[in-house]
C-alpha cells in the first residue's frame, strides 16, 4: 500500500507541475478565466486532502535504514528481507523504519556481530513461528527431534 501511496502522491505532485506551468499559457476570456478558478480552487481542496492523509499515513517521518558493517553483505540482507516478509506474512506485523532499526540493533547485539548467527536467529525464529528473535541456545537448535510418534517437539517449551 505503501508503494501505491507514494506512486499517487508522485503522479499528483507532477499533474500540479503540469497545470501551473499550463493555466498561465490559457487566454484570459472571462468565461474561461472563471472556469480556470473553479479548477484552481478544486485542486487547491485536493492538496489539503492529500496532505492531510500523507500525515495520517506516516504520522511520523521515516528514517533512513542503515545495515551495520558487520551484516552488510548479501546473504544478510536477504536473510533480513525474508525475516520482514515473515512477519507481514505471518504475524502481520510490518515494521515501520524504526521498529527496523532497532531490530537490527537488537540483532547484532545477540548475535556479538557475527552475522552467521544473526542469520541463524531469523532462521530459527520464522522456522518454528516465533514473532521474535533471539538468542539461540545450540541444544534447541540441533537437538530437535521428532517424536517416533508426532510433532517435532521444542525444546524452547519444555516445562
Amino acid at each position: 500500500m505503501k508503494d501505491t501511496w507514494d506512486n499517487l502522491f508522485f503522479e499528483l505532485d507532477g499533474f500540479a507541475t503540469d497545470m501551473g506551468k499550463f493555466f498561465p499559457m490559457i487566454p484570459k476570456s472571462p468565461a474561461l478565466q472563471k472556469e480556470v478558478s473553479k479548477l484552481s480552487r478544486r485542486w487547491k481542496k485536493i492538496q489539503k486532502l492529500v496532505n492531510k492523509f500523507e500525515q495520517e499515513f506516516y504520522p511520523a517521518k521515516p528514517i533512513n535504514i542503515r545495515i551495520p558493517e558487520e551484516f552488510n553483505h548479501d546473504d544478510f540482507i536477504e536473510a533480513w528481507k525474508d525475516w520482514k516478509e515473515y512477519l507481514a506474512e505471518q504475524h502481520q506485523v510490518v515494521m515501520g523504519t524504526r521498529m527496523e532499526a532497532k531490530g537490527l540493533t537488537r540483532l547484532l547485539e545477540l548475535s556479538e556481530g557475527n552475522k552467521q548467527e544473526a542469520i541463524k536467529m531469523l532462521d530459527y525464529a520464522s522456522s518454528t513461528g516465533y514473532s521474535k528473535f533471539f538468542k539461540v541456545n545450540k541444544n534447541s537448535f540441533n537437538n530437535q527431534n521428532l517424536k517416533k510418534d508426532g510433532p517435532t517437539e521444542d525444546p524452547d517449551f519444555q516445562n
